[in-house]
């Protein structure tokens, strides 16, 4: 009995710590996929890839705020970009002790994708109320991708982005599983994590 006790208790115990070196080894995009328990294969291509508008604007966010959300942009490689998914939708201030704190903005998001040397950027994506993107990962250096969910009559839809900066064109993929109502947000509880919510 003591035997079989401290058996199941190693056991355990090794599933408790690998599974906590795999989270901690996997990419965003792997993390993202483990929280809502889905699989890349799963996912599967809509529609063809659409011609994105690539007329280069000064970036609106001032240098204060880059400042705020640059634990929130993602980086290419080699940081000539970064993407910034957040700053349209969620306002992130400091309290009186210097603290970093979040809120809801603007309902709608916006996907940018922005020049890091020259503060200009370009609207990769808008997103009405019934659509909302969460994370991102750069592939190469001209590829990219945003993690989003789409609602449609309360179902709720991973979708991914894929975006090549070299053909300018934008890929639309959908995942078997569906939601029957909104999931635990992967932004709140993991990219949100260490904000304290106004």
């Amino acid at each position: 009995m003591s035997f079989s006790f401290n058996y199941k208790t190693i056991l355990l115990a090794f599933a408790l710590i690998t599974s906590s070196f795999t989270h901690k080894d996997l990419n965003e995009y792997g993390k993202w996929l483990q929280f809502y328990k889905l699989t890349d294969e799963d996912f599967i291509k809509t529609g063809t890839p659409q011609k994105i508008n690539t007329t280069w604007q000064a970036y609106d966010l001032s240098n204060e705020g880059q400042k705020l959300y640059k634990p929130l942009f993602f980086y290419s490689d080699d940081s000539t970009y970064f993407l910034d998914i957040d700053s349209y939708s969620i306002i992130l201030d400091k309290d009186a002790k210097g603290n970093i704190t979040w809120g809801g903005g603007d309902p709608e998001s916006k996907v940018q994708l922005v020049n890091n040397k020259k503060q200009t950027s370009i609207k990769v994506l808008y997103f009405g109320s019934y659509q909302y993107p969460e994370t991102a990962i750069w592939r190469n250096k001209y590829l990219f991708e945003v993690c989003c969910f789409e609602e449609e009559n309360n179902i709720y839809t991973p979708t991914l982005f894929k975006f090549n900066l070299q053909t300018n064109t934008l890929q639309k993929f959908k995942n078997k599983k569906t939601f029957n109502q909104r999931p635990k947000s992967y932004l709140i509880e993991e990219r949100l994590k260490n904000y304290k919510q106004r």
